[in-house]
């Protein structure tokens, strides 16, 4: 506990767990957070874990570790709490039984109570971070007046009231909203209701030029004077709103503008020819160099002694980034003091505490900036001293006790000198004033739950997504789990340097933990490197496959074949133009047989091609060298007839004729795939579909008469030695198909596409694969849904749910269906062949 003071350190939530080789069951925190351990490091609760407790009103879950979020309204009320060594302690708040009492403090003021027990629900609590102290009252109990404290952050994430604000050098006051040229890429955060979010979590950012759009917009903050437009959106780059904003041009009439102080010699000389010898000028700390910079610098009286003068700064007209004009001060001494007679106490300003830790209670005292001439030490009114921001704006000194950077200036005040003894130059230190300190082993990457080897850091293919989403950065504030974006961020640059805000693309790229008021020392960042995806396979886009063959229709043009990748079996979705193929034809002679392959420049003549293939130039993310060539054939045969290779129903046609589910017409050489589809072919198809004479014996039949091999069934218009009586009978039995209430079967109706899919709805229930939907969620998409009729309705959106049918824009209930469209229902139904009787 560092000697019982109250450090903030990041640290790796590892704690209890790598030991045993273990992960983490807490990643970081994406919301606020509250430690689930003391905060207090004084007596004997200093360890005490919360166990329970409420959000004012009702309980909340409390994790063995991890965060708590409240939401805006609701604040942490602890109700039980588990010393180290002690037994669980109940804490009542209220009436003779209180023994403890509670107060409320903003996390940034500890000692301002802005609520207690009794006042916390009236209070406003809006976002932003808290703490909630317990105190002990109970004079019976060993932990009398003992405390212990508990961090929670109330937080609202709705982006549409986000704001943005300037987040230069880890800045957290959204109340920040001016952005001044600086020569540097501007720092944009995001935040609302006062809490600021966490970029590539919370939110997504984009920036462009007013008038411009989203589409237009880079994720690179802008650096120049100008109007802009910041893109919100939500973590998964779902656009929520714009926000305008300028970067406004350094104003030379308002900046703090500083020339250097000469002595009578360097005066003398610098002046001597025209009033140039002054050549540059800062100006809220930005050098400005003349004429470089276009900035003009000249002295606004002439040259007479030692004494004060001043200097007119002006911007050149076609200064871009800056304007206006303004007069600097500067002065004409005996003795230029030097940055070496500066001192901070005992030791030179620039050996002065540059790095501050306020957990440890350091802090930089202004009164100890003290400058001497020799061995005499000037009276401190002899000294200016004062702070600014990163911006060079003086700021209040009190600064200097908040996380961020800052800037100390001190300066000899030459005009207070006796007879212009002494000058100097403006000297600065800066000051970096942090919460607390991260060791190299206080902290750790995860990378999809294993801790990573910094030195060898992540390696992962190419999948398109982002590896970031499975990279955890998880770090600790003493016993507090710490939150990326307030307290810390994670950079990530590619191999050109350039900060990006995902891992996607293959390539290598540096991950890099940044402490938002904290100093982290040691190895700080891993690489990732993501290769390739190596694929292995490949087949072709074809117009039909038969017998493990696939096959392309003869045009007597040039085709340009499209192709589908596999990893491991799985289909790969590759972007067109990330490949080059190369083909060999085996072509295919007179004879029939087919010549010997030879490479070729294009695809279009009769025969058997192999495609093989490498990266088109310039793509990263796809490796083709293991992908097997991929071999299909240019054939100018039909599937039928009538039924040519390239049709949209040609494979579905193909697939019902080898399953066994169709025949053709005329000895099987046409198929008619125009012609409309009766019922006693319907009946067939079904038939068929559940294994046909392969499985179904004759005497299996209800209805068959062995003597005279025939079928009875019923039905006034089906003889029994009609090529379809047996599936007439076999759909009379299992019900899937049924007559009319004339005694008919109704052998030569055509059958309509909504009694089709009655029919496949009957199949599936008597395979018991039927799934019943909501008929009228599913039918909504098409318009006409309404003239479906009600007793067909939940087998057609049964259909439709399956992929059985409604691939087009319509429906077209009651037209009647055609046998090349009852073909691709039948095989969408049951795209394999029966191996057993079904039913």
């Amino acid at each position: 506990n560092n000697g019982g003071k109250a450090r903030r350190v990041v640290t790796a939530a590892l704690v209890g767990v790598l030991s045993v080789g273990a992960v983490p069951a807490i990643a970081l925190a994406t919301g606020a957070d509250v430690s689930l351990q003391a905060q207090d490091p004084a007596g004997d609760l200093k360890d005490a874990k919360l166990v329970a407790a409420t959000n004012g009103t009702s309980d909340i879950e409390v994790p063995e570790k991890g965060t708590i979020t409240l939401a805006p309204g609701e604040y942490l009320v602890p109700t039980q709490i588990k010393p180290e060594f002690g037994d669980t302690i109940d804490l009542d708040y209220t009436g003779d039984d209180a023994n403890a009492v509670l107060g409320y403090y903003k996390a940034d003021d500890l000692s301002t109570n802005i609520a207690s027990q009794d006042s916390a629900e009236d209070y406003d609590w809006v976002a932003g971070k808290y703490v909630v102290r317990v105190r002990i009252t109970d004079k019976d109990s060993a932990y009398f007046d003992k405390t212990v404290e508990y961090r929670f952050n109330v937080v609202g994430t709705d982006l549409d009231d986000a704001v943005i604000f300037n987040a230069a050098d880890g800045n957290e006051d959204t109340t920040v909203d001016e952005f001044v040229w600086n020569k540097e890429k501007q720092s944009i955060g995001v935040a609302v209701d006062g809490v600021v979010l966490k970029n590539n979590k919370d939110y997504q950012i984009k920036y462009g030029e007013a008038g411009g759009s989203w589409d237009s917009a880079t994720t690179t903050a802008p650096t120049n004077a100008g109007s802009y437009i910041a893109y919100i959106a939500d973590a998964d780059w779902k656009y929520v709103k714009q926000i305008a904003f300028t970067i406004e041009k350094l104003n030379l009439s308002t900046a703090d503008l500083q020339i250097g102080d000469m002595t009578y010699d360097e005066a003398a000389t610098a002046f001597g020819n025209a009033d140039t010898g002054i050549t540059k000028v800062t100006a809220n700390g930005v050098e400005l160099v003349k004429p470089a910079n276009k900035v003009d610098i000249k002295l606004n009286s002439g040259f007479v002694g030692t004494g004060k003068y001043t200097a007119h700064v002006k911007a050149s007209e076609d200064a871009a980034n800056f304007e206006g004009e303004g007069d600097a001060t500067f002065y004409v001494v005996k003795k230029v003091l030097q940055p070496t007679d500066f001192y901070y106490g005992d030791d030179f300003l620039t050996d002065a505490p540059t790095e501050i830790d306020l957990s440890e209670g350091q802090s930089f005292d202004l009164s100890k900036v003290n400058v001497k001439d020799g061995t005499t030490k000037l009276d401190s009114d002899l000294v200016d001293v004062w702070v600014t921001d990163i911006n060079g704006n003086v700021v209040d000194d009190a600064k200097l006790k908040t996380a961020g950077t800052w800037k100390v200036c001190a300066r000899v005040n030459a005009e207070a000198s006796e007879e212009w003894a002494y000058g100097s130059n403006v000297q600065t230190v800066t000051v970096k004033v942090v919460n607390g300190k991260v060791a190299t082993d206080e902290y750790a990457f995860l990378y999809k739950g294993e801790v990573v080897d910094a030195a060898k850091g992540i390696e992962a293919e190419y999948d398109g997504t982002d590896v970031l989403d499975d990279v955890t950065v998880v770090v600790k504030d003493g016993d507090e789990t710490l939150e990326e974006g307030d307290d810390y961020t994670l950079e990530v640059k590619g191999e050109d340097g350039k900060v990006v805000d995902s891992i996607v693309d293959a390539g290598e790229y540096t991950l890099t933990v940044k402490g938002n008021g904290y100093e982290i020392s040691g190895t700080k960042s891993i690489k990732v490197k993501v290769t390739a995806m190596k694929l292995d396979s490949a087949k072709v886009v074809s117009s039909l496959t038969a017998s493990g063959t696939s096959y392309l229709a003869y045009t007597g043009e040039a085709i340009e074949p499209s192709f589908t990748f596999y990893k491991d079996g799985v289909e790969v979705e590759v972007p067109a133009g990330s490949y080059e193929a190369s083909y060999k034809l085996a072509a295919l002679k007179s004879d029939g047989r087919y010549d010997t392959p030879k490479a070729v420049e294009e695809v279009k003549d009769l025969g058997k091609y192999t495609a093989t293939f490498e990266a088109a130039k310039g793509v990263k993310n796809y490796d083709f060298s293991l992908v097997k060539p991929a071999e299909f054939e240019v054939t100018d045969k039909k599937v039928f007839l009538d039924v040519p290779a390239n049709e949209w129903y040609s494979q579905a046609v193909y697939d019902a004729a080898t399953n066994g589910y169709m025949t053709g017409d005329g000895g099987g050489k046409t198929f008619g795939p125009m012609r409309e589809l009766t019922r006693a072919e319907a009946a067939c198809v079904l038939f068929n579909m559940a294994g046909g004479n392969n499985y179904y014996d004759d005497a299996t039949i209800p209805g068959y008469v062995p003597n005279g091999n025939v079928y009875e069934t019923g039905y006034s218009d089906v003889a029994g030695n009609e090529f379809f009586a047996k599936a007439v009978a076999w759909c009379k039995a299992t019900g899937i198909i049924n007559g009319y209430a004339d005694g008919t079967f109704g052998v030569s109706r055509f059958v309509t596409n909504e009694e089709f899919a009655c029919m496949l709805a009957n199949y599936a229930k008597a395979k018991n694969e039927y799934k019943a939907v909501d008929a009228d969620e599913v039918l909504a998409a098409y318009p006409d849904a309404s003239v479906v009729s009600d007793w067909a309705k939940d087998s057609v959106a049964w259909a439709v749910s399956e992929g059985i049918m409604g691939g087009g824009a319509t429906i077209s209930p009651a037209g009647s269906i055609l046998r090349m469209r009852a073909a691709t229902m039948a095989v969408n139904a049951q795209p394999e062949k029966a191996g057993s009787a079904l039913i």
